[in-house]
C-alpha cells in the first residue's frame, strides 16, 4: 500500500502514473545494486519523451544484485530498455561485464556526488515531470515509490530515490553533452 498522508517536510509528494509500457520503448535503465547487508538493490527503467519522464521502478528489500540480476534482465528486455547503468565504485565494473556477458549493453560511471545532495538536486527538480507506470503487465511496486516518497537525509535506506535521481542526472549529463535530443 502506497503512503498517502506525507510528513509535513517530505521532499516527494503525490506521485503520478501512467499506464502504457510502450512509453518505455527503447529507454534506458538503472541499477543502484547491493552487494550485501541491509541495502537493497533497486532497478530504474526511464524514457524521456518531450518535458515528461516516464519511469518503472523496482526494488529488492535487502538483496545482493547478483541474486536479483536474472529478474533485473527480466524486466528491461520486456520494456525493451536498451543500456544498463551501473555505479562501479563499490564492484570495480563487475557488474557491467556480467550484463554485457548476458549480451545486454551496459555502462559503468564513477559516483563522486553526495546522495542527499544528488536526490535532493536532480530527482527533487524533475519531480513534476515524473510519472510511474503501474499496468497489469508492470504493477506498481509499493516498496520503490514508498521509499521515495519517505526519503530524507537521514533516510535508512535511499535505494530507490538514489537511483531514480541518478537517472535523471544522467539524461541531464547526456543532454548537456551531446545536445538535447528528444527521446534520449
Amino acid at each position: 500500500e502506497l503512503k498517502h498522508v506525507a510528513d509535513e517536510d517530505a521532499m516527494f509528494t503525490d506521485p503520478q502514473y501512467f499506464s502504457d509500457p510502450e512509453l518505455l520503448r527503447d529507454g534506458l535503465a538503472h541499477i543502484d545494486a547491493a552487494y550485501g547487508g541491509q541495502d537493497g538493490t533497486a532497478l530504474t527503467v526511464f524514457k524521456k519523451r518531450g518535458d515528461i519522464l516516464y519511469v518503472y521502478g523496482r526494488l529488492w528489500p535487502e538483496k545482493a544484485v547478483d541474486k536479483a540480476l536474472p529478474e533485473i534482465m527480466g524486466i528491461v528486455k520486456a520494456l525493451k530498455a536498451g543500456t544498463i547503468y551501473s555505479e562501479k565504485n563499490a564492484d570495480k565494473g563487475y557488474l557491467r561485464r556480467d550484463i554485457i556477458k548476458l549480451g545486454h549493453p551496459a555502462a559503468n560511471y564513477a559516483e563522486h556526488q553526495n546522495k542527499y545532495i544528488k536526490i535532493s538536486t536532480y530527482l527533487k527538480g524533475a519531480w513534476s515531470e515524473v510519472r510511474f507506470l503501474d499496468c497489469e503487465a508492470f504493477p506498481l511496486d509499493a516498496e520503490y515509490i514508498n521509499q521515495i516518497l519517505e526519503y530524507s537525509e537521514h533516510a535508512e535506506h535511499d535505494d530507490a530515490p538514489d537511483s531514480l535521481a541518478s537517472a535523471v542526472r544522467l539524461l541531464e549529463n547526456r543532454a548537456g553533452a551531446k545536445g538535447y535530443r528528444q527521446g534520449i
